[in-house]
């Protein structure tokens, strides 16, 4: 019994730590992730993470460009290309995005969180 806890107890730390590691989200985010339920103009709203730190996303008026960086505290920071830009939470799950608050992607009518799914 204490052998399996022997085991056991490394792997969960290990698997912890990655998950709160901002370079595992930095990773982890890359790509094109989309609502299955929210929609503009009969579009799921989207998000498209690259790998060299540019961001493509739907919103209410359209398409719109950006930079994304994962700061050390492990918060997301979206740069609009106005200059100005917004931090919020991102967490990834498997194939689920969770980003809250949604204002940070000028989502804010979606509520205190949006979900989107990885395509």
């Amino acid at each position: 019994m204490v052998r399996k806890f022997g085991i056991l107890l490394p792997l969960l730390a290990c698997s912890l730590a990655t998950a709160c590691n901002p370079f595992s989200l930095k990773n982890a985010i890359v790509g094109r992730w989309e609502s299955t339920t929210w929609r503009y103009s009969k579009q799921y709203i989207y998000a498209d993470f690259q790998s060299d730190g540019t961001l493509t996303f739907l919103t209410s008026w359209g398409t719109h460009e950006g930079k994304w960086k994962i700061l050390d505290d492990g918060q997301l920071k979206v740069t609009f290309s106005s200059g100005s830009s917004k931090t919020c939470k991102a967490s990834v799950s498997g194939s689920t995005l969770t980003i809250e608050s949604p204002a940070c992607m000028t989502w804010q009518e979606l509520g205190p969180s949006v979900t989107l799914e990885k395509h």
